[in-house]
């Protein structure tokens, strides 16, 4: 199991945070800012914290609360 950033609208993992980084220190994340896109809904989003199996496919894969959803 592993845990990764998910939208909480469609459950994709494909999402950004703007960030400010510093080339001079190996691009070193300096600040993270608290806008988050999602490459799936086209747009800003919210995100939230979840575990998904080794095997979850970054690429494809979306997040489901339960085998059911």
């Amino acid at each position: 199991m592993k845990k990764i950033q998910v939208c909480t609208t469609c459950g994709s993992p494909r999402v950004t945070y703007d960030a400010l980084v510093d080339p001079n220190k190996d691009n070193e994340i300096v600040t993270i800012f608290d806008n988050s896109d999602c490459r799936d809904c086209d747009g800003e989003c919210r995100t939230q914290e979840v575990e998904v199996v080794s095997d979850f496919n970054m690429e494809t894969d979306f997040y489901k609360e339960t085998e059911n959803a």
